[in-house]
């Protein structure tokens, strides 16, 4: 990602300062109400930008949140955004859709954590959109082989995620916080 930071000295027009690489990995916007964070966006097929990640409301009651997708165009401007703020059954927690992956057939594939779930831990989560954000599907993962415990006890984290073109299936590999790393195929229709 690059950014272009601007100035506007006092006889003159917008002239580009300087550009800089992000190297943190993880970006975040904040206005008034409400911060986004994100990292990793893609560039779609068409050209465009797709941008996910997780949001947080700063006015009361504060901790809702979610998760979001969105979609603009190189130079910044939104085509169209949503917001994901639950998963149908549970209302606490926290949705953070840290990658994207545009299918073959132009939806969309989020990747990311959540926290709904019963025994407190950071679970996998995989939702699929069509081409304009609307969730398909949305499922949560978990492992018999996670103890309980707050996110600290063990969970998995997507490190890439790449479809085969041949099978349309979903390659994912990441690393546990336990015990090395892992190589999961999920069916990318359901």
């Amino acid at each position: 990602i690059q950014v272009q930071l601007l100035f506007q000295p006092t006889n003159t027009i917008n002239q580009v300062l300087s550009i800089c690489h992000d190297t943190s990995a993880r970006f975040f916007l904040r206005n008034d109400t409400i911060n986004y964070y994100t990292r990793d966006p893609i560039v779609s097929a068409d050209g465009n930008i797709l941008i996910s990640g997780q949001y947080v409301i700063l006015s009361p009651p504060y901790i809702k949140g979610g998760g979001f997708l969105m979609k603009c165009t190189p130079g910044g401007d939104i085509i169209w955004h949503k917001a994901y703020d639950s998963l149908n059954q549970v209302k606490q927690g926290f949705i953070n859709y840290y990658r994207i992956l545009e299918l073959q057939d132009g939806s969309i594939l989020l990747g990311g954590a959540t926290g709904y779930s019963s025994n407190g831990n950071v679970e996998l989560l995989l939702t699929k959109t069509n081409s304009t954000g609307n969730i398909i599907w949305s499922k949560v993962y978990r492992s018999r082989l996670w103890g309980d415990g707050s996110g600290s006890a063990d969970y998995f984290y997507i490190q890439q995620f790449k479809q085969d073109p041949a099978s349309g299936d979903i390659y994912i590999t990441g690393p546990f916080w336990y015990k090395g790393s892992a190589l999961v195929r999920v069916n990318g229709a359901n």
